[in-house]
């Protein structure tokens, strides 16, 4: 990525976290998960896929799963709408089986469901899949990238180790934004 493009990058960012700043959006909670969903939305262009993933022919849509009731799912189906990534429609949905999850690109894990991330990094290894999530421990628990709140301000970290066995990496640019996570 040129250094023009990471400041336009940098900018876009910014902007939106203007734009989608706290005095703007009266619940506290709307603009958290809000944030988030521009975050995952943008986390798609620091992200590189293998080849085979991404040139899938025999998969038309770019899934987004959620396991586990969340207000990210309204958010996500808002900034997802009639985007298109790597030439496919993006799809939000919930993933409530557990024999699905393989046919998802991108999983959003919420809190309280610690006792799936074992198999779910599994799934995530054999059929590289990005797994974000929103609860304390769970990049620890291998999860790729895990938002976190700090003195008010959305932050996220990222576990290297467990993205690159997913055979999935980030940009340097993501990495520098982030809270490494090294298990």
């Amino acid at each position: 990525m040129t250094e023009q493009n990471r400041t336009r990058h940098l900018i876009a960012f910014t902007l939106l976290s203007i734009l989608f700043s706290p005095p703007l959006m009266t619940d506290p909670q709307a603009h958290e998960f809000a944030m988030k969903a521009l975050y995952i939305k943008k986390f798609n262009n620091y992200i590189e896929w293998p080849e085979w993933k991404i040139n899938d022919q025999s998969k038309s849509t770019f899934r987004i799963g959620i396991i586990g009731k969340n207000p990210i799912f309204g958010k996500l189906k808002y900034v997802f709408k009639e985007t298109v990534l790597f030439q496919k429609k993006v799809s939000v949905e919930y993933a409530n089986k557990p024999d699905e999850y393989s046919e998802f690109n991108i999983i959003f894990i919420s809190s309280g469901q610690l006792n799936q991330i074992p198999r779910l990094v599994e799934i995530a290894k054999k059929h590289c899949i990005l797994l974000i999530g929103d609860t304390p421990g769970y990049a620890e628990a291998g999860v790729h990238i895990n938002f976190f709140i700090r003195k008010t301000k959305l932050r996220f970290q990222i576990n290297r180790k467990s993205l690159l066995r997913s055979k999935l990496s980030a940009s340097s640019f993501l990495l520098s934004l982030a809270e490494l996570v090294e298990k």
